[in-house]
């Protein structure tokens, strides 16, 4: 399932960046080579991605032009077409005009790797709809991957280990989804990216779930409007209870925060993992990011734990409809309980 995105705010900011980058670079140049795309922006993914871009254009393009009357497939010419390729690969040299959408494209999936990497494999696999998803080209493409490279190795150990070469785009989600909810390693900070990318073109990441946002505000509006009096009392009419009454008689259990339960954390946003992550805002906070977003900026503002209790409490528990002894209530309690000690 694809997190709630504004594509249409990410699409208008990544041709702001690259009409601003690409002027600047050709003010001066005719054409680009590798050796410039390589360094070309500072954060190193854009640049990866826009090899990774060229270099599935020419693959598709050497398709085109074989031969019924020629043997491809011979060891001798497979072995010639790879000698020139890697000939031709070693003299790039791009015109701006040919260029521009390469960097388009490297940016849209730069974005979506940093805010959202599920969304970005979920897109990047959908592309295998007619077709199977070979395993050697999955492996291929590691070296093109710099930002959560691990959900990408992952994502290949998984389909190795089920001893399958190729598998299909719905086997593949099958996949993604299992790794994601196994993996316990943290996504990338998006805030120094963010510093990076608004050098060129002012970025606030926030903007990319606003469309999300109003669209969740619409449907709870909706919602309330078609309950009865009876159901909204009911909704709330729970013993007065405070959160803490609640936490203090829950029931023991062992989970990934309390594993480490003795080390303080810095920062609430850069220990909660990608699996948490997704299953924080789509169980507690409505499938909405820019809301959880906003959790956490308030949370970490918090002197103490009792305070954080208290927000969470007062905006989201009641309104959420919170189950106080639910997996996702716990482990996000967990994680807030090791930020405040």
């Amino acid at each position: 399932m694809e997190s709630k995105l504004n594509h249409s705010a990410i699409e208008n900011y990544s041709k702001t960046f690259s009409d601003n980058l690409v002027s600047t670079f050709f003010s001066g140049k005719a054409v680009i080579t590798g050796k410039d795309i390589l360094v070309f922006f500072e954060v190193k993914q854009v640049n990866l991605f826009i090899l990774k871009h060229l270099f599935e254009n020419w693959k598709a393009e050497a398709e085109q032009i074989r031969s019924p009357y020629f043997d491809y497939d011979h060891e001798s010419v497979k072995q010639a077409l790879e000698n020139f390729m890697n000939l031709l690969s070693q003299h790039i040299k791009i015109k701006k005009a040919d260029f521009h959408p390469l960097l388009l494209n490297a940016v849209k999936d730069t974005i979506l790797l940093i805010c959202s990497p599920y969304d970005y494999y979920y897109h990047y696999i959908k592309r295998y709809d007619k077709n199977k998803i070979e395993l050697t080209a999955l492996k291929e493409n590691v070296k093109y991957m710099k930002i959560n490279k691990h959900l990408h190795l992952a994502l290949v150990e998984k389909i190795e280990s089920a001893r399958e070469e190729k598998i299909s785009s719905d086997r593949a989600l099958q996949y993604l989804d299992e790794v994601i909810g196994n993996i316990s390693v943290p996504p990338e900070d998006f805030e120094e990216y963010e510093r990076q990318f608004s050098k060129v073109a002012p970025l606030d990441v926030n903007k990319f779930y606003e469309e999300a946002a109003l669209e969740t505000d619409h449907k709870k509006t909706t919602s309330v409007s078609n309950e009865t009096p009876k159901t909204v009392n009911e909704r709330f009419s729970r013993e007065s209870k405070t959160l803490l009454d609640e936490i203090s008689h829950e029931p023991e259990r062992t989970t990934l925060v309390e594993l480490h339960q003795n080390k303080k954390i810095k920062s609430i946003k850069k220990h909660i993992t990608i699996n948490q992550r997704f299953m924080f805002v789509n169980e507690l906070f409505d499938g909405d990011t820019n809301t959880f977003n906003q959790a956490l900026e308030e949370l970490e503002r918090k002197d103490t734990y009792d305070q954080a209790i208290e927000y969470l409490l007062n905006n989201y528990a009641k309104k959420n409809d919170w189950l106080m002894d639910s997996d996702e209530v716990v482990e996000f309690l967990g994680v807030l309980n090791k930020r405040f000690g």
